[in-house]
C-alpha cells in the first residue's frame, strides 16, 4: 500500500489544482466465494473481506471532463461527461464510466474532476 502523502504528490504532479474541493476515498477488497454452478442456479455466495483496497484522489473540476490516471495501469484517460462511449483501448476506465452514466440517467448532476486510482 502506498503512503497517502506519497499519492497526493503524485496526484499534484499530474494536475493543477482548481481550487475546488479535494478528497481522499477508498473500499475494501472482498471476494465472493461460490459453490459450482451457484452463480447462476439462486444460490447462496458468502463474501469474504481480503486484505486489499481500492484508493481514490480526487478533486472537483468547474468542467465536465472527468481525468483519470491508474497507478497500476500508468494509464491516463480523458473524457467528458457528456460523452459516455465505452473505450475499446482503456476497458478498466470503462467501469467508471458505467457508473457515472448511471448516475446521470437517475437524474443526478455531476461535474468534472481529476481522478487518481491504486490498489
Amino acid at each position: 500500500m502506498q503512503d497517502l502523502n506519497k499519492l497526493w504528490k503524485i496526484f499534484n504532479e499530474k494536475f493543477t489544482d482548481t481550487g475546488l474541493a479535494k478528497g481522499t476515498f477508498s473500499a475494501p477488497g472482498r471476494v465472493n466465494l461460490i459453490g459450482e454452478h451457484t452463480d447462476y442456479n439462486e444460490g447462496f455466495v458468502l463474501p469474504i473481506a481480503i486484505d486489499k483496497k481500492i484508493i481514490m484522489l480526487g478533486q472537483l473540476r468547474n468542467d465536465r471532463l472527468i481525468q483519470v490516471f491508474d497507478l497500476g495501469y500508468k494509464a491516463e484517460v480523458k473524457f467528458s461527461l457528456d460523452n459516455l462511449f465505452p473505450s475499446k483501448k482503456d476497458t478498466w476506465v470503462n467501469y467508471l464510466m458505467g457508473v457515472m452514466d448511471e448516475i446521470q440517467k437517475a437524474r443526478y448532476s455531476l461535474q468534472g474532476a481529476n481522478l487518481i486510482f491504486t490498489s
